[in-house]
């Protein structure tokens, strides 16, 4: 069936017996799919009671759907979290992905919540079961699919601190860390993984020193960059400091890596607000060592600051471009900084009531 740019309808046929429908087959069409309230909560149930009802790409797209479609002001979100429910019986990876996207969001946009503890809370509870599923047991029987669904669940269940999966993680990380000379290094899939919570959760500045060490040592190029990674995962701010001034030594690392080093630290909550101030209190350096020409220097600004959502911080950018307007190749870098931090504190004033009165309502 063809639906034409020229026509605004188009008819369906349904059995008087079908009581439900859904449109985009396995997800097969590049377009949104909004259903009436009804439609929508009889999809909720279904999942609930029988999720094999649907096959996994449309449980995946129904998932994704309702979620842009909540975001965008088109259905309420307090629809889009009871869809989550039914994930605690969800093994698959492919609604995991979509799943995790969207509280990997949340945890951005609602870190300073009073309910944040409570989505913590949820979603450790609905990650749980398919964590003990997937362990950080790799299997060289693992299919493909296997391979890829477990770190996303890893990562999400470390995240949200499912117990588990912090203890597992973490004797992983000291295993290896104390014995990194003659014990094998975690398995790839999940190596950075383990660098990074191994390094929030148990690593203080013995373990930091050991870490930086080896990377100095290493030779295999994708090796240091998960080490450099896991180094920037650090919860101590001193060691974070340390570790840009480290940094900026093109003999500790190439000079290609330096904004990798400055991404990764920003992503770490203590050190978000460290790099913003580097950034800001050094950007004639940045501008002398990389010339506004560099691509790389461009890109570093929404990078540092897309997890931004508040004015204060979107004043301190406005400020920032003003005391420094050459912006050379990073101009349009720096309109979608903006953009995107406005869109956070937009979704903060449209959202953020709604998905919290859900979340206590738990």
């Amino acid at each position: 069936m063809l639906f034409l740019s020229s026509s605004f309808t188009v008819s369906i046929e349904i059995p008087r017996n079908a009581t439900w429908f859904k449109i985009n087959y396995h997800q097969k069409g590049y377009y949104r799919v909004n259903y009436d309230t009804k439609s929508w909560e009889q999809f909720i149930e279904l999942l609930k009671t029988d999720l094999t009802a649907l096959d996994i790409p449309d449980r995946a797209h129904l998932l994704d759907d309702i979620f842009s479609l909540a975001e965008a002001g088109r259905v309420s979100y307090s629809l889009a979290m009871d869809m989550t429910r039914y994930l605690t019986s969800e093994t698959e990876y492919i609604p995991w992905k979509v799943a995790s996207t969207k509280f990997n969001k949340f945890d951005v946009l609602l870190t300073s919540s009073p309910s944040y503890a409570k989505l913590r809370k949820y979603v450790q509870a609905l990650v749980s079961n398919v964590y003990k599923k997937v362990t950080m047991a790799v299997s060289d029987d693992d299919s493909h699919i296997q391979r890829l669904l477990r770190p996303t669940v890893v990562e999400l269940a470390c995240n949200v601190g499912v117990p588990e999966c912090i203890s597992e993680v973490v004797a992983v990380f000291k295993n290896w860390i104390s014995n990194a000379s003659s014990v094998q290094k975690p398995h790839p899939d999940l190596r950075s993984i383990v660098y990074s919570y191994g390094m929030k959760l148990a690593g203080g500045e013995k373990e930091w020193n050991i870490m930086w060490n080896l990377y100095l040592k290493e030779t295999d190029a994708q090796e240091k960059i998960k080490l450099l990674l896991g180094l920037a995962h650090s919860s101590e701010p001193w060691i974070l400091h340390r570790y840009i001034q480290l940094a900026m030594s093109e003999s500790n690392v190439r000079s290609q890596d330096f904004f990798t080093v400055l991404a990764y630290v920003s992503q770490n909550p203590v050190g978000m607000s460290i790099v913003w101030d580097f950034v800001r209190d050094n950007w004639r350096y940045l501008v002398d060592r990389f010339t506004l020409n560099d691509r790389y220097l461009g890109r570093l600004i929404p990078t540092i600051t897309k997890t931004f959502t508040s004015e204060l911080k979107l004043r301190e950018m406005e400020i920032f471009f003003t005391d420094y307007p050459d912006a050379g190749a990073g101009k349009a870098a720096r309109n979608q900084a903006l953009d995107h931090v406005r869109k956070n504190i937009k979704w903060l004033s449209q959202h953020k009531k709604t998905v919290e009165d859900w979340i206590d309502a738990v």
